[in-house]
């Protein structure tokens, strides 16, 4: 426990009616990576008690942390775990904003767990991935190389004597 979430839990018992102290436990507690915590303060406090706005505020700042965690999960490439703790939220936000903000970024993170499956499934089916140099054997059966070495055609050359030219009258 950090020295400011040991003081908010201090000042929160010397003062219990003092409800913006108990959202600010439930922030810090949040912040601290006890999610858990902060919920049952939430729940078993801050819910009977608080104002609208403390609830919200607390709430806010329970989503705010329970983000910063889902984004280091998904630097590490634990995309699935992002999901999981941010869908473990989704039943204690009364917030209909705050409702759609979790629903959406629980929806982009199922996009980028599904872009990457298939990716995944994709380089299981071709093992020649782009940073790798394709072998001699697989520049052999290329189809030659259609591009002209030559000289550029001439822009006075009639290149057709048959044919009119279209500015010609």
């Amino acid at each position: 426990m950090t020295e400011g979430l040991q003081a908010m839990a201090r000042a929160n018992q010397l003062n219990p009616a003092r409800n913006e102290l108990l959202a600010e436990l439930v922030v810090l507690t949040a912040r601290d990576g006890n999610t858990a915590g902060a919920r049952s303060l939430l729940d078993r406090g801050l819910r009977l008690r608080g104002t609208p706005d403390e609830i919200a505020y607390a709430e806010s700042g329970l989503l705010h942390h329970a983000y910063e965690r889902a984004q280091g999960r998904v630097a590490e490439g634990r995309i699935a775990e992002a999901i999981a703790d941010l869908r473990a939220l989704e039943p204690g936000i009364r917030d209909a904003g705050m409702r759609a903000e979790l629903a959406s970024r629980i929806s982009m993170l199922e996009g980028v767990r599904t872009f990457d499956e298939r990716a995944a499934a994709h380089e299981a089916e071709d093992p020649l991935t782009h940073d790798e140099k394709p072998t001699r054997a697989a520049r052999r059966e290329s189809p030659p190389s259609t591009v002209s070495t030559g000289p550029p055609p001439s822009p006075t050359r009639e290149t057709s004597p048959a044919l009119p030219r279209p500015w010609s009258v």
